[in-house]
């Protein structure tokens, strides 16, 4: 999950990254039967890792990889929201989405 955020806030910066990994964990929760809702500020700290912490221990690798994948879907949509507000970026959406979402 680091290395996912790492990568796409190389490209991106910080903030969209870590307001999808507070957005992906608020959905993850049942309804916060599991852990609680965290605000969405895309800041990373300690209730964003609490939450972290116990979506892992919950799924496990598993849920790990899926959290991985639904941050590519994010950063996906990302790229063609990006793409498709300025037709000049439809020249790199592809290497994008190749390179970048992974």
């Amino acid at each position: 999950v680091s290395f996912e955020l790492c990568d796409a806030a190389v490209n991106i910066g910080a903030y969209h990254p870590s307001a999808w990994l507070q957005r992906w964990l608020n959905v993850f929760n049942h309804e916060g039967k599991r852990y609680p809702d965290i605000h969405v500020d895309g800041n990373i700290g300690p209730r964003t890792l609490a939450a972290l912490e116990h979506y892992l221990a919950w799924r496990g690798q598993e849920g790990e990889a899926v959290l991985v994948k639904a941050l590519n879907c994010s950063q996906g949509t990302y790229y063609l929201n990006v793409a498709e507000k300025n037709h000049n970026n439809e020249q790199f959406i592809y290497g994008w989405i190749k390179n970048r979402v992974t």
